[in-house]
């Protein structure tokens, strides 16, 4: 539930003095003094809280100096992140509200109702703010669950590389994680920048330059450093991990499945590695 100690930060997105004192009001007389309200009146000044504040909820008006419409929802719904938004707009019912809902916002509110029935109001606000943190943490325990099953895959994938099961056999004996984490995070960070890239190139249907370059080179830096299936493993659980905590769940999804190829060829180019620097030596020939 939501925490009675802790205010909840919510914008307000509104252009009119009288109504955005009116929205005030109306809260202050619905004993909502837990909400801490933060006020700009342009999608420009919402562009710049966001970016420099995280908020959990936001009021939003449609008809700003700079936007208008459904357009103004749908460019805060890209910066909103995880914080719903109720808009509250003076612009006729009739299905207005339904289509809002479709777009992505969590409710609808004409101004007449925001502004003359604050328990509305702060319930609307309250029931959001609750909605959104049990839709977090559904995505969060699902992500786990993912994760694990995602872990278990693709160690089976690893076992069914050809070749794969010799380099563990070889190389895989100290876990880069435990002999060097500052060199594992950064490596995890590259394979992050790596399927994401990969994840976006699906979405807007461009080729990534040099994709199988960029894993060619990771898999000679893993091979150079006497890295195995193991590590592989653990650097592309570790990735998934931190990407669950950036982005939306839809997003994650995405960057996961097409992280199960960019997975599989690491680890086909790390068994490659090995074959031309181990296999093919005269010391292993000898």
């Amino acid at each position: 539930m939501i925490d009675p100690v802790q205010p909840c930060g919510i914008l307000i997105v509104e252009d009119n003095p009288a109504d955005a004192r009116l929205i005030r009001e109306s809260l202050h007389d619905a004993r909502g003094d837990d909400f801490q309200l933060t006020l700009v009146t342009s999608l420009e000044r919402a562009r710049n809280a966001l970016l420099a504040d995280s908020f959990d909820a936001i009021l939003l008006d449609l008809e700003l100096p700079d936007s208008q419409g459904e357009t103004t929802l749908t460019d805060v719904l890209t910066l909103a992140g995880r914080a719903p938004i109720i808009v509250i707009t003076g612009a006729p019912a009739t299905d207005l509200g339904e289509r809002l809902i479709a777009l992505g916002a969590e409710d609808y509110l004409s101004k007449n109702e925001a502004h003359d029935n604050g328990e509305l109001l702060k319930r609307a606000l309250r029931y959001a703010i609750e909605r959104s943190r049990l839709r977090r943490r559904a995505e969060m325990a699902e992500a786990v669950v993912r994760r694990e099953r995602e872990r278990r895959d693709i160690e089976q994938i690893g076992l069914n590389t050809p070749g794969s099961s010799e380099v563990a056999r070889l190389y895989d004996a100290a876990p880069l994680r435990e002999s060097d984490a500052s060199l594992f995070n950064t490596i995890v960070e590259d394979y992050i920048s790596l399927v994401t890239r990969e994840a976006s190139s699906q979405v807007y249907k461009t080729a990534q330059r040099d994709r199988a370059g960029h894993i060619k080179a990771l898999a000679k830096q893993l091979g150079f450093l006497g890295s195995g299936p193991r590590d592989v493993i653990a650097i592309h659980t570790e990735a998934l991990r931190a990407i669950a905590e950036r982005v939306p769940a839809s997003d994650e999804r995405l960057i996961s499945l097409e992280s199960r190829l960019v997975v599989l060829e690491l680890m086909g180019y790390l068994v490659s590695f090995y074959r031309r620097y181990y296999w093919n030596s005269p010391a292993h020939d000898s």
